[in-house]
Formats: structure tokens, sequence, C-alpha cells
């Protein structure tokens, strides 16, 4: 009976994105992302979500207020304001969810493909190609992380937060992806 593969948080970057590479593949950099973005994501969503179920709750309190004795269609509007009310919460909710997807997130580079890994809920691997990239953009944190966008072709972007090392990543990226345009 074979053992269950430890989860990508428990494993060091560069160990857990080589369970992934080919054969013949060589990976070039892997890390998780920083924790100073993954706090802001979350930061954003819950005040996003507080935000909006506060101003859901006035809403009601004010048109329950207002409405008073009036009929249909006023005596329904505080109802309007409990579901926005809840889909404040659920925006909160969702925000926590990803949380714990971001925590567990692993990206990695190697000289064919950009990879992005994660274990929650379930592990899944999403691959880039190198050759199917069309750009790179990055917006780079003081701390020298930060966003990298791929450009996909089309209108198709990717985004991915927290990238540390974005000045190095972005710039292998596009080394490797002009390799592979020279190969082609």
């Amino acid at each position: 009976m074979s053992q269950p593969l430890p989860s990508l948080r428990e494993t060091p970057p560069l160990v857990a994105a080589r369970r992934e590479m080919q054969p013949r593949e060589r990976l070039v950099w892997a890390d998780r992302p920083t924790s100073g973005s993954i706090f802001r994501e979350t930061t954003r969503g819950v005040l996003a979500g507080l935000g909006f179920s506060a101003f859901a709750a006035f809403w009601s309190l004010a048109t329950y207020v207002l409405a008073g004795d009036a009929g249909p269609p006023f005596s329904l509007m505080p109802y309007v304001g409990v579901l926005f009310f809840l889909f404040g919460l659920m925006l909160i909710g969702g925000t926590l969810v990803r949380l714990r997807v971001l925590r567990s997130q692993l990206y990695a580079l190697s000289r064919e493909r950009f990879l992005v890994m994660s274990d929650r809920p379930t592990y899944r691997v999403h691959s880039y190609d190198l050759a199917s990239i069309t750009g790179v953009e990055r917006q780079t944190g003081w701390n020298g992380s930060g966003t990298l966008t791929l450009l996909l072709g089309g209108a198709q972007r990717a985004k991915f937060a927290g990238v540390p090392e974005i000045e190095r990543v972005a710039t292998e990226i596009e080394r490797l992806r002009r390799k592979t345009d020279e190969r082609d």
C-alpha cells in the first residue's frame, strides 16, 4: 500500500514542484506566494463583504422604518436588503475558503512551463506552456514580490498574486519564452 504524498505546505517548494516535472523537464524555480499577499487578498475580500453586509443591514432597517404600513411593493423592500446581507456574508465565507487555497499554493517554473499547484480542496495543477504565453506583465511590491500576469493570446490573462522574486521570475519567463520561439 502506497503512502499518501505529504501536503504542499509540508514539503520544501523545490521538492514539491519536482513531483510534476516530466522525465526530461528541468525545474528552474519554485516558491510559495508571500504571506503578505495572502493577507492582503483575504483582508480585501473580508472588508468588501463586511461593507456590503453593513450597507444591506442599514438598507433593511431604513426601508422597514420608512415603509411602515405601506403596501406592496414597498413592504417587501426590507427583505431585499436581507438577501444582500446574506450575499455579503457569502463574500466573507468565500474569501476565507480562498485563504485556505492560497496558503496551499505553489508556483513553479521549468524550461517548458509555468505551473500553479494547490492541494486544497483537492490536488490540482494548472500548467501554462511557455510557447503559448505571448507576454508577461508584473507589478512589483516593496518587498520584491508582486503580481505576475501571463498574457495567453487574445484577451486571455492569468494573474498570480504574491509571486516572490517577481523581477527574476518574469525575466526568466521572458528569456525561456524567447528560447522556445527560436526553437520553433
